[in-house]
């Protein structure tokens, strides 16, 4: 089976693992981008491997070049739409943003408003009877369009919508 090719923007998907926006990925961001995306029992010893595996601070040439060979592993998209579910009691694929920001700071292993701020910063949101709600099955798509992508795929991207601009 050829594999399918998901359109990403390399910049989106630096950003996403930027989490502080200094320009350079470093063991917090790590850290807390594999929280956000369900990876919890991610070492320390495993994310300073992969900040190690970087001749230089991963900046965004550096993190693009970081793809060469290599497949992320996250969730499967299914399991992360299954977790978001949970909050979706109308079964509508849209869930109250202030609900779940509410939830994320309150419960469990808490985020502090920064961070909620930057976990959902990409979350596509509509408008459903005047609240802000989350869109959370193309969240989860936009998510997984981080598994396995090469170094291949995000130039494929890059170069797709350079000549584009042309």
């Amino acid at each position: 089976m050829e594999k399918q090719i998901r359109a990403i923007c390399p910049e989106k998907v630096f950003k996403i693992f930027d989490i502080n926006r200094d320009g350079i990925i470093d063991e917090s961001d790590l850290k807390f981008t594999f929280t956000s995306l369900g990876e919890m029992n991610v070492s320390e010893d495993k994310i300073k491997k992969m900040i190690s595996e970087s001749p230089k601070p991963i900046d965004f040439d550096a993190f693009v070049s970081l793809f060469e060979d290599k497949e992320m592993e996250f969730d499967s998209e299914m399991d992360l739409i299954k977790a978001f579910s949970k909050w979706d009691k109308k079964n509508s694929g849209f869930l109250d943003e202030e609900e779940l920001r509410t939830d994320i700071t309150s419960y469990g292993d808490r985020f502090t408003e920064k961070d909620t701020d930057r976990a959902l910063e990409e979350a596509p949101l509509c408008d459903q009877n005047g609240k802000p709600t989350i869109d959370y099955i193309e969240f989860c798509s936009n998510l997984c369009g981080l598994q396995n992508i090469t170094k291949t795929d995000v130039f494929h991207e890059r170069c797709t919508r350079d000549s584009r601009k042309q």
